[in-house]
């Protein structure tokens, strides 16, 4: 046991970034669990446009373990990589449900996103973007996928939803669901308060355990199922379809969101992982560039839309995942997850949402390393944040900062702060912003 203690140790440099192998592996499993609920969600998505439910079960799960996997042995950071719900949503209801074309076609304009991002990746071009994003906008990243992690875990249980007037309001608080929400955001917090490092995800545990006389945590007939064959979805995408001049702002959308989505996630969780340098950079960021790009043209070739970085990522980290380690771990769990599906399946969505409404709330301690003596500084960061909050988008919350940032620049005579290619860069932002987002 010891060697392989020192095996991992030297591998994955645990003691380098102060952790070990089981605050590692309990990260994993806190990962996953907080992601679980894509297993069944992103299938009944997918099935609305005419995909086969089963098979994408399969595919979902598959995709996430392969480049999770991937991205924990040769990026070495605690990151998982699933399917993103904002693009499955772009096929389901903007491109098939709007009688566009077909899912086939869809997936299609997915992979040639995909194939440009590859391309800009291996040419160092999509490093060199991130680089000339001011310091304060990289900062206040992991502050907007904060909110946005935090609106995910309410609206998932109707914490908050909207009034007549369009105003938010509070949910109905007497709803089972959003008590038992409640139970386990004070387990979390009482737990995490005391410092125990499994305190996230024996929360979650415990809160399961208490839907079930509430109703809420479904109770599998049995624990075991083979998962049913990616047949009917892999490797039906049609790409000679997609090359159409008229499908260009959908295959841009496809583009920006996830180029922009998975910026946002490894600045913003990296910082809370401690993973950045002095300037807020990210050492080496090429290699989760390109695995987050690679996973993209894959995952459509399997059958399912951009497989990315994922914002549940922060569950790992808050639980003191700081290596690849804790993607190991959540793979593993995902490989088992093909043939324990129901048993995946028994984490109540209100126990997985509380667990996001404290994991975001707690990325929001990043805003105090801002210059708020410096209204350029702090108007774009706050644009950043709170777009990304009332769009529900993380994608257009930093373009709003970005084009924030050059207009208030330009407004205070100070233009020469910025690097000239940033006003090249927000042009198709600004286009994305009014046409696409």
């Amino acid at each position: 046991m010891n060697q392989l203690n020192e095996a991992l140790d030297s591998f994955f440099h645990l003691k380098e970034r102060g952790t070990t192998v089981r605050t590692e592996l309990v990260a994993g499993a806190t990962s996953f669990m907080t992601l679980a609920f894509l297993i069944a969600v992103h299938p009944s998505i997918m099935a609305s446009c005419g995909m086969d439910k089963g098979a994408m079960a399969t595919v979902t799960i598959v995709s996430a373990m392969i480049f999770t996997l991937i991205c924990g042995l040769y990026c070495n950071i605690p990151f998982v990589l699933a399917t993103a719900m904002g693009s499955n949503a772009l096929i389901a209801y903007s491109i098939v449900g709007a009688g566009i074309t077909t899912w086939q076609v869809a997936l299609g304009m997915n992979f040639i996103s995909g194939v440009i991002f590859v391309i800009i990746s291996v040419c160092n071009i999509r490093e060199m973007v991130v680089k000339v994003i001011p310091k304060g906008l990289k900062i206040t990243m992991g502050a907007a996928v904060g909110m946005f992690i935090t609106a995910t875990g309410m609206s998932n249980v109707k914490l908050i939803r909207l009034n007549d007037s369009g105003f938010l309001k509070l949910g109905d608080l007497h709803s089972p669901e959003i008590i038992l929400a409640g139970i386990t955001l004070l387990l979390i917090l009482a737990f995490t308060s005391r410092k125990m490092k499994s305190g996230l995800l024996l929360a979650m545990v415990i809160g399961t355990v208490i839907g079930i006389p509430m109703g809420l945590t479904t109770v599998p007939s049995h624990l075991i199922s083979m998962p049913p064959s990616m047949a009917p979805v892999a490797f039906k995408l049609d790409i000679p379809g997609a090359l159409k001049l008229v499908y260009v702002p959908f295959i841009l959308a496809f583009f920006m969101g996830d180029f922009f989505s998975t910026v946002g996630n490894l600045f913003g969780i990296g910082s809370k992982a401690n993973l950045l340098d002095e300037e807020g950079n990210f050492p080496d960021i090429k290699k989760p560039f390109i695995v987050d790009a690679v996973g993209t043209c894959v995952g459509t070739v399997m059958g399912t839309n951009t497989v990315t970085i994922y914002a549940q990522s922060a569950a790992g980290v808050e639980a003191g995942g700081r290596t690849g380690l804790t993607a190991v771990g959540c793979a593993i769990c995902l490989g088992l997850a093909l043939f324990f599906t129901p048993v995946a399946l028994m984490v109540p969505n209100s126990v997985s949402s509380a667990a996001l409404i404290t994991i975001g709330l707690g990325m929001l301690t990043c805003m105090e390393k801002l210059d708020y003596s410096d209204f350029t500084e702090y108007m774009p960061a706050f644009a950043s944040v709170m777009g990304t909050a009332y769009t529900y988008n993380i994608a257009t919350g930093l373009t709003l900062g970005i084009i924030t940032c050059v207009i208030t620049k330009l407004a205070a005579g100070k233009a020469k702060e910025l690097h000239p290619a940033i006003y090249i860069i927000a042009v198709p932002l600004l286009y994305y912003l009014v046409a696409l987002a």
